[in-house]
């Protein structure tokens, strides 16, 4: 600060003359300067610390969220190491259940092959069956009317028999017959004779395999065709 000096009093001051005020202004108003500038710097410093505070302040929050984050992220692995071994399970028991399903249609396409099969078989068993009845039946018959009627044709028995047999299932069924008995007995004898003409084409292996049942029968019971 500066004092105005008494002008009795100047003589009493040592080097009062001397006294150089600009210079001194200048000084001063260089430290002043030099003050502010220094309370500037300190007010950014302050400021700079603030912030330097405030972002440690978000630093520590988010270190504080990362080990949050890192904590649930060791649980969840955890839990998922612990439900390892039941999805191994489940995987294993998926893999099983479609390896049954699979092995399950192959027995079910295998048994309804073997139930087609046992049908055709079956079916061609019965039909085997019938016939060797109906050819037992026919040669019991043959047999039966020999003994009955030994010098009498069966043929001509059983054409009649047949012929009647027609005429009625045409009679029943409303549909026309068998035609006059003459004509229809030549064409039912010119069938079989030409089935037996085809059955003697049959190759000898096969003759082999499918034996005539009549063949070991007595004369009588053999089926002969005599036109007269």
């Amino acid at each position: 600060m500066l004092k105005a000096v008494p002008r009795d009093e100047k003589e009493a001051i040592p080097g009062i003359n001397s006294f150089n005020a600009d210079r001194v202004l200048v000084d001063l108003a260089d430290a002043m300067l030099r003050v502010e500038g220094l309370k500037r710097a300190y007010t950014r410093k302050s400021e700079e610390a603030e912030k330097t505070k405030a972002l440690q302040q978000q630093i520590d929050q988010l270190k504080n969220q990362v080990d949050q984050l890192q904590a649930s992220l060791d649980d969840a692995n955890k839990k998922l190491e612990e439900q390892k071994e039941p999805l191994q399970r489940l995987s294993k028991a998926e893999t099983e259940n479609g390896r049954l399903a699979k092995e399950n249609e192959r027995l079910r396409k295998e048994a309804a092959a073997a139930n087609e099969n046992f049908k055709a078989t079956l079916e061609a068993e019965q039909d085997r069956l019938i016939e060797e009845n109906e050819l037992g039946c026919a040669n019991r018959m043959r047999r039966a009317f020999s003994l009955i009627h030994p010098e009498t044709d069966f043929t001509v028995w059983e054409l009649a028999f047949k012929y009647s047999d027609l005429t009625i299932l045409a009679e029943e069924a409303n549909e026309p017959g068998p035609g006059p008995y003459d004509a229809w007995v030549g064409e039912e004898i010119a069938r079989r004779q030409a089935e037996a003409a085809e059955e003697e084409v049959v190759p000898e292996a096969d003759a082999a395999a499918h034996p005539d049942p009549t063949q070991n029968q007595p004369e009588e019971d053999r089926f002969t065709v005599r036109l007269e």
